[in-house]
């Protein structure tokens, strides 16, 4: 049988698409669940963090948004070094260092400058998450399934960020928000070594691939192959429109949904930790689905509209009624999660736009640009529940009224109606390998 020639020792040659390539898809994946998790943590220990540090919203917001502002520029250099050299040389040490920022997140300081840093290094790790699946799919896989598998991917995210809302809400009422990250640090040590055990060296289609990208860089260098995404229009017309979509999960799942929720229905925390996982039930399930359907119809653009038109329906229905009972906030925010969905979509729709040799960077670039419009949404956020309330009092605000928070959510249909635009703008090339 022949022989990889990566690594110190041979690796069997594996075709693509088979057991052994889900088996890595499945490892990878689940540090994509791992960064998932850590990702939206802060969502049921928000009120946790401002007495702990005595800060604001704003001050809350800008502290979490660090995430976004590593993560979202470090997607082009993930994207280069990926195509460069592979997936265990870079996953590894990624999962030791979002474990690394879960300890120090808990650390006791006089100021929210260690829980900042702690942040700061949870985006750097998870910088390599979805990316890396994505490429690692791209290796073991044909193309024509890159999108499905996107949508599993996702789903597996979702997941994820749904042990993170419910069950990490009673979690934290029970052991304390500084043990639930204790025991997030040591499960990330846990999955860096399961990532070196199961992730093989690069099979030989991939070193022909990886060649070619050397020969392509040594004639007209890195820096020109990063040039050649990032000036191309449609990178950031899609990438508008993944940002609109993902824009529920950054805000809802990430930091603010369920106090948005206890404050409009008068839910228990861990009830409206319930209702946004809701939102990742639908992408849970509508995911794979979406990514199913792009590839056998063949067509990337529609799917995003329908998504962006349905989406905006949803979210304007939820912010137009004053109150919303329990009930409803659930249906709607597992329709909305169903709408929103087909962003898995966007990854493999600039993939397929760009040459094969810069397939990494690509899908970053993608990732950078959902990403950075999620910090500076999120910090927004924060600023006008903080600017809406700011002139009733003086004190540090834990709690906000239910109006504040509907006038910080007109964010969300805000740029979801700025992604419908960009739909018609949109190129698709579907299905080529």
């Amino acid at each position: 049988m022949p022989t990889s020639t990566s690594g110190k020792k041979p690796t069997p040659v594996r075709s693509k698409g088979k057991l052994f390539a889900w088996c890595i898809w499945a490892t990878v994946a689940l540090f994509y669940f791992y960064e998932f998790f850590v990702r939206v943590a802060p969502a049921v220990m928000e009120e946790e963090l401002q007495q702990a540090f005595r800060i604001n919203a704003t001050e809350l917001s800008a502290s979490m948004a660090v995430y976004y502002y590593i993560y979202a520029p470090l997607q082009l250099v993930v994207g280069i070094l990926f195509d460069r050299y592979g997936g265990r040389f870079l996953l590894v040490p990624a999962s030791l260092v979002v474990a690394l920022g879960c300890f120090l997140s808990v650390i006791p300081m006089d100021n929210v400058w260690m829980l900042t840093f702690g942040r700061f290094l949870i985006g750097l790790g998870s910088a390599f998450g979805f990316i890396g699946v994505i490429y690692i799919a791209s290796v073991w896989f044909p193309m024509r399934r890159l999108a499905l598998i996107s949508g599993m991917t996702t789903a597996l995210g979702m997941v994820g960020a749904m042990v993170g809302e419910a069950p990490l809400s009673e979690a934290v009422d029970w052991f304390g928000w500084e043990n639930c990250l204790i025991g997030a640090g040591i499960a990330g040590a846990g999955l860096a070594l399961l990532l070196w055990l199961v992730v093989p060296p690069s099979p030989p289609w991939e070193l022909k691939r990886r060649k070619a990208h050397f020969k392509h860089a040594e004639e007209h260098g890195i820096v020109a192959g990063l040039w050649e995404v990032l000036r191309h229009p449609q990178t950031w017309i899609i990438g508008t429109i993944g940002a609109a979509l993902y824009l529920p999960l950054t805000i809802f799942g990430d930091l603010w949904g369920v106090q948005y929720i206890v404050s409009i229905s008068g839910a228990k925390k861990s009830m409206a930790a319930g209702a946004v996982s809701m939102l990742y039930v639908g992408w849970l399930f509508g995911g794979p689905l979406a990514g199913y359907l792009s590839d056998h119809w063949g067509k990337r653009k529609l799917p995003l509209l329908v998504s962006c038109v349905l989406s905006i329906i949803v979210m304007s229905t939820m912010l137009l009624l004053p109150e919303v009972p329990l009930k409803a906030v659930y249906i709607l925010l597992l329709l909305l999660g169903l709408c929103s969905c087909s962003q898995v979509i966007v990854f493999i729709a600039n993939m397929e736009i760009h040459p094969q040799y810069l397939r990494g960077t690509a899908a970053a670039a993608i990732n950078m640009v959902v990403m950075a419009v999620g910090g500076i949404l999120q910090m927004l956020f924060g600023y006008l529940l903080d600017f809406k309330e700011a002139s009733s009092t003086t004190e540090i605000i834990t709690h906000y009224s239910a109006s504040s928070y509907q006038v910080a959510m007109l964010v969300i249909p805000g740029m979801m109606l700025i992604g419908l635009v960009c739909c018609f703008f949109m190129k698709e090339n579907c299905g080529q390998d």
